[in-house]
């Protein structure tokens, strides 16, 4: 494990060097990736005898797709945040739309395309790896990102922190998929291909996401890619089917999809992890800590199903609470913990916290306790800067990290063009 660890620490590398000068990696990735597909594709159109003029301008108009959806979603949303899967639907959106202008078979050379594809998003991927967005859970195999990936974008609460490396699953997995739909294309019926890859990537990026740690928007539980991959195996599963739709079969999945939903939205209205954050809750953890405290050692278990002991250094006003708090039933999150934490004492330092077993979480409080109410995005910061300071200290055998935590401001950036950055993209 630890020469696995070894060799996994030393690919973070958020800048290249090239003829003297910086590059950012992702960039130098993804044109690497574009040209690595270009070369697929035109194999691709060489084994099954398709125009490779046509190839071509099938490359083109995807590469260019790729730019105008980003700047698209930057105008619409405001922000720059590339989605692969929003990328890969518009591309195809953009492919079929150009060959039935030219009146081409569009299932034969989506075939084609989609495997070139396979690669293009596979460095997209690797330049994840080397970066640090889209990263992994903490694990006791991953990637550990210095400061350096700081400067470009990557969390400062988590450097230290040793991270599953999803990204490279999820690189190597495209990588399969695209070389079955390689071998496939000279014998698969026209059509085939391109149902494969985007049932196989929809499955694989499902079941990733689960082992994802970077903020993404979420709806009754589930994440954004896993909707979309949802929708993505529901729509190929339809539009693939030769036999003619009947009225049975119609009612039977708009049944199926409103039952569905119905589950979700039961499942994440009586989540027990949302009572936990809920303001009441938060003002009963508060008024523990500022009240019952005062009078004797406090021990108790609270509405929501938290299990709090406290007590008190010095007897005068303005003294130090000590107080520790765990999941009854012996759960184990401690995000959420740490989550709370935040969210019910703004005033916690990060380095008054420690955790024990790997789901008691130690908090040392001034009383009384700052209780203004806080910005939800400064909250969910101040959580994640907990955890983060958590977590460096067990994977380090409890051992304080000297590690900055983010304090709001944003770190320090480079001067650089908006496409294939860190520093100022998001991506999933």
């Amino acid at each position: 494990m630890t020469s696995i660890n070894g060799f996994l620490d030393a690919l973070p590398r958020p800048r290249l060097q090239r003829l003297g000068r910086d590059v950012p990696t992702y960039r130098a990735l993804g044109v690497a990736g574009y040209y690595g597909a270009l070369i697929v594709i035109l194999a691709g159109g060489l084994m099954t005898g398709r125009s490779l003029l046509m190839l071509a301008i099938l490359a083109l108009v995807s590469g260019v797709s790729f730019f105008v959806y980003a700047y698209l979603r930057r105008w619409i949303t405001g922000q720059e945040r590339i989605v692969l899967l929003e990328h890969v639907w518009f591309a195809l959106a953009a492919s079929v739309a150009m060959l039935r202008i030219l009146h081409e078979p569009v299932a034969a050379y989506l075939d084609i395309e989609s495997v070139g594809m396979c690669l293009f998003l596979a460095a997209g991927r690797a330049g994840c790896t080397l970066v640090g967005c889209c990263y992994g859970r903490p694990a006791s195999i991953g990637i550990v990102y210095g400061e350096a990936a700081a400067l470009d974008g990557f969390p400062l609460d988590l450097v230290g922190v040793r991270l599953f490396p999803v990204q490279t699953v999820e690189m190597i997995g495209l990588l399969v998929i695209g070389t079955g739909g390689m071998f496939a294309l000279r014998y698969a019926h026209p059509g085939t291909v391109v149902v494969w890859f985007l049932a196989a990537y929809a499955i694989l990026r499902f079941g990733l996401e689960g082992i994802r740690f970077d903020p993404r928007p979420h709806f009754l539980g589930l994440s954004q890619a896993r909707w979309m991959a949802i929708i993505e195996v529901g729509a190929i599963l339809w539009l693939s089917d030769g036999h003619p739709l009947n009225g049975l079969r119609v009612e039977a999945a708009v049944a199926l999809a409103v039952a569905s939903l119905a589950g979700l939205t039961l499942r994440y209205a009586f989540d027990w992890r949302r009572r936990i954050l809920k303001k009441t809750h938060l003002a009963e953890l508060r008024s523990a800590v500022t009240t019952e405290l005062s009078v004797r050692p406090l021990v108790k278990v609270t509405s929501a199903g938290v299990n709090v002991a406290a007590s008190r250094t010095g007897a005068a006003f303005g003294s130090e609470a000590h107080v520790s708090i765990s999941l009854a039933d012996d759960r184990r999150d401690l995000e959420l913990l740490c989550q709370l934490a935040a969210s019910a004492f703004p005033d916690l330092s990060p380095f008054a916290v420690h955790a024990s077993g790997g789901k008691v979480l130690h908090l040392v409080l001034p009383i009384p306790p700052e209780l203004d109410e806080d910005d939800p995005k400064a909250v969910a910061r101040r959580g994640r800067n907990l955890y983060g300071s958590v977590l460096r200290q067990m994977q380090r055998g409890g051992a304080s990290a000297n590690v900055p935590v983010d304090d709001g401001a944003p770190p320090p950036s480079r001067s650089r063009p908006w496409c294939f950055t860190v520093a100022a993209t998001r991506r999933g």
